[in-house]
């Protein structure tokens, strides 16, 4: 019998602690359906996991792979992972050394492009001097503030010190202090919301300010209230990652959407490419970023037009067959069309004649319906291919809408 391939996985700027956390969460979940469907052995490793230790014990000869998400902020395991890559296959995600290699293999979002979308669309809103708040200096960091910057010198806007925090509007380079994050050591609440005064203090302050993460984007636009700014009449804020921790806010975030599911998804399968056939790198597969626009940056409201009824039921629903599998489908299409949530299940509602959460289910019982007459596939999979995440809500609504279980209903096209 063939042995089962091997594969050691170094979250590095991570902890198994937030497990629950949408991103470890969505990485964990996709990495292991792809285990389950190749027949590979998976085995964790998590940032008190060094990986010059797993390096230098020789650990690494009973793998047959690595996949590591490596802080190129901590020199050590940066210097253990080039080692690495020089010995086995190895694919960094989401985080990967600042150095180029001949032997490095990456997958992630294009961070620039990501940026530079989320400044075209600030300045669709009318804004022209824009700002940069991080406190990280990764790599994808650093990537995200090369793609702010240069659509804002593309465009002729001003780039100020004074509207930029973490770094230099000369060089590009991260600029140093007690305040940076490093893996595991997130700045003090004193000192970030001493640099979320500071940028709002700026005389004259920016139109809007662009954020590295979600969680930042929540607290300057918490502090901005609190300085009596209204957002987005007087100040606009984006985030980064479309995290779960962002759902409820008011107003509602502009994001960039991060397929966390489909980058683990694509690097491990890269891996087993290479342990199958090595060839050389640098070799790098770059996710293209989805604009999430919503109420924190639409000072224009309603930008989708004004087809015919007819062919925007068509769109609408159309949209919404695309994220049936997808977690949270109406914070997705509002994005999408440019509106607020809220805002959007009321249209949709206006639209279609009955509630969002009633035709997604419909929909999703009528994939989950086709899928079990057509494949072979099981009947969990099926739910959970069809956005359901509980299988006893699943055969709940699916014997409401057909009368029978989906075991059942499969037997019964079996059988004919």
């Amino acid at each position: 019998m063939r042995p089962r391939k091997l594969i050691a996985v170094f979250f590095g700027n991570m902890s198994f602690r937030s497990l629950g956390d949408d991103v470890l969460g969505d990485l964990v979940r996709s990495l292991g359906e792809v285990r389950r469907s190749r027949d590979l052995n998976l085995v964790f490793y998590d940032r008190k996991d060094r990986l010059d230790a797993f390096e230098g014990t020789g650990e690494w000869r009973d793998y047959d792979g690595v996949l590591g998400c490596v802080p190129s902020s901590d020199p050590v395991a940066v210097a253990a992972w080039e080692r690495l890559e020089r010995r086995l296959p190895c694919v960094a995600f989401l985080s990967a050394p600042l150095s180029e290699s001949v032997h490095r293999h990456y997958v992630g979002i294009d961070e620039r492009s990501a940026c530079e979308l989320l400044v075209s669309h600030v300045g669709d809103q009318g804004a022209r001097s824009i700002g940069w708040c991080a406190f990280a200096a990764e790599r994808f960091t650093r990537q995200r503030f090369e793609g702010y910057r240069s659509a804002l010198s593309r465009r002729g806007w001003p780039l100020r010190q004074a509207w930029v925090h973490g770094f230099s509007v000369e060089t590009g380079a991260p600029l140093p202090g007690r305040w940076r994050a490093t893996p595991g050591n997130r700045p003090s609440t004193s000192s970030r919301l001493s640099v979320y005064r500071r940028l709002l203090a700026a005389k004259p302050r920016p139109d809007a300010i662009l954020c590295e993460g979600d969680p930042m984007g929540l607290e300057l636009m918490a502090e901005a209230r609190c300085l009596g700014l209204r957002v987005p009449e007087d100040l606009m804020v984006t985030g980064f990652d479309n995290s779960r921790s962002i759902l409820g806010a008011r107003p509602e975030l502009t994001t960039i959407h991060q397929d966390f599911r489909r980058i683990a998804r694509e690097a491990l399968l890269l891996l087993l490419e290479l342990i199958g056939k090595p060839r050389p790198g640098p070799e790098a597969i770059l996710l293209p970023p989805r604009l999430l626009a919503r109420a924190s940056t639409l000072r224009r409201g309603d930008r989708t037009g004004e087809p015919n009824i007819a062919e925007r039921r068509r769109d609408w629903g159309r949209r919404l067959d695309r994220h049936l599998g997808d977690p949270g489908p109406a914070a997705l299409l509002a994005g999408e069309l440019g509106l607020s949530t809220p805002y959007f299940l009321r249209r949709w509602r206006a639209l279609m004649g009955e509630p969002f959460v009633k035709d997604l289910n419909e929909r999703r019982l009528e994939k989950a319906a086709r899928s079990l007459r057509s494949t072979k596939k099981s009947v969990t999979l099926v739910y959970l291919e069809c956005g359901f995440s509980n299988h006893v809500h699943f055969n709940r609504l699916f014997r409401r809408a057909y009368g029978q279980t989906a075991r059942a209903y499969r037997n019964t096209y079996e059988n004919r």
